[in-house]
């Protein structure tokens, strides 16, 4: 598998320096290239994704690059290092990075992303770019109609609305209003990220269709009448309600266990939060941080039900996988959650319950 490091002129360096510094737009970057595209006439397409971490977006992309890889020419650009970068870099797929592609509101930084995206649009000589994530999709859209290249945007929840900061809400909101006359196409994971899509900017099919979100089987099954035990698979983030859902555990008069998995999880920070909202149930409640094998923590005997409290997103990828699993499941009622409890009839609990459970014992009992 080829491996090097070449300069390539895509505008920024990718150093300490330079992050700080106030430098004209068009200097030098050093790319890391592991593995190479395709050159056999496949459609060639680029894909950008801002983290490269193993939540659910990056960890999408994953699955579809090495899906599609035998049918066409892919190259994938992140605006981080990450695992899911070194995995598909390791799998010969190549990989750019784009240092200033990152999901904090930068007009600066950004504008340099788009300039440098454009290089690689036009380096890659890429026939369709595939955005993932929303500041990706916004850079995506601006590069494509700089460098006449179709965009495909695929939105993984909204970066607007409940749950969202203020600020950056209303940032993405009206940046949405503006890009949406531009004829990008539009795949949503869910129909509720649709249903905002069309209230909100008018989009409709053919320029959008709904791909509901899915996993890769996994052969590792669960065997929810082994024991008593609580899972809940979300890295440390201010849309993930870990606070709601550990007050709801303390609450439980059943000796189970509670394991939070996830980047993160782990921090003392993190724990000691977690042990406050926890109470009384604080030494039953297990720290696992980030894990590569969700399926295996989700299968381990100790825990035999999942947990998700979210506020904003629209179709995750931690109930599918316990749903995967044979795992029964406690969502809170947000986005397109309830439509993954209808799929394939498999079980789920559902309660509007993010804030409330101090006030209602008997819902977190339920």
């Amino acid at each position: 598998m080829p491996s090097s490091a070449t300069n390539q002129p895509l505008l920024f360096r990718d150093d300490a320096h330079s992050r700080h510094a106030r430098e004209p737009l068009h200097v030098t970057v050093t790319v890391e290239r592991r593995g190479q595209a395709r050159n056999d006439g496949s459609p060639r397409i680029l894909v950008v994704v801002t983290n490269a971490d193993l939540a659910g977006a990056p960890s999408h992309v994953r699955d579809l690059v090495l899906s599609l890889r035998r049918r066409f020419s892919i190259v994938v650009a992140f605006g981080e290092q990450g695992p899911i970068k070194d995995l598909l870099a390791l799998e010969g797929i190549e990989t750019h990075l784009l240092p200033r592609l990152a999901s904090r509101i930068s007009p600066l930084a950004d504008l340099q992303t788009i300039v440098s995206l454009v290089a690689l649009i036009r380096s890659t000589r890429a026939e369709l770019v595939h955005a993932h994530s929303t500041k990706a999709g916004m850079v995506a859209r601006l590069a494509g109609v700089l460098a006449r290249v179709p965009v495909l945007f695929t939105i993984h929840g909204w970066g607007f609305g409940i749950g969202r900061p203020r600020r950056q809400s209303r940032f993405v909101w009206l940046t949405e209003r503006v890009l949406a006359p531009i004829g990008s196409r539009y795949v949503t994971v869910s129909q509720a990220d649709a249903d905002v899509a069309r209230d909100a900017f008018g989009l409709q099919p053919p320029r959008m269709v709904v791909i509901h979100n899915g996993v890769v089987d996994d052969p590792k099954r669960a065997d929810p009448a082994s024991a008593q035990g609580i899972a809940m698979v979300a890295r440390v983030d201010y849309s993930k309600d870990y606070e709601t859902a550990l007050s709801a555990f303390s609450q439980l008069r059943a000796d189970a266990t509670f394991t939070c998995i996830g980047a993160g999880t782990d921090q003392e920070d993190f724990i000691r939060a977690g042990e406050r909202w926890a109470g009384e149930a604080r030494s039953r409640v297990r720290f696992a941080g980030v894990t590569t094998d969700v399926a295996g923590h989700l299968a381990a005997a100790a825990r035999p039900c999942s947990c998700w409290c979210h506020a904003t997103k629209v179709c995750p990828l931690s109930i599918i996988e316990a749903m995967r699993a044979g795992l029964p499941v406690v969502a809170t009622d947000a986005g397109g959650a309830r439509a993954d409890r209808t799929r394939r009839n498999r079980p789920a609990g559902l309660d509007r319950c993010r804030g409330g459970v101090a006030r209602r014992p008997a819902a977190s009992r339920r």
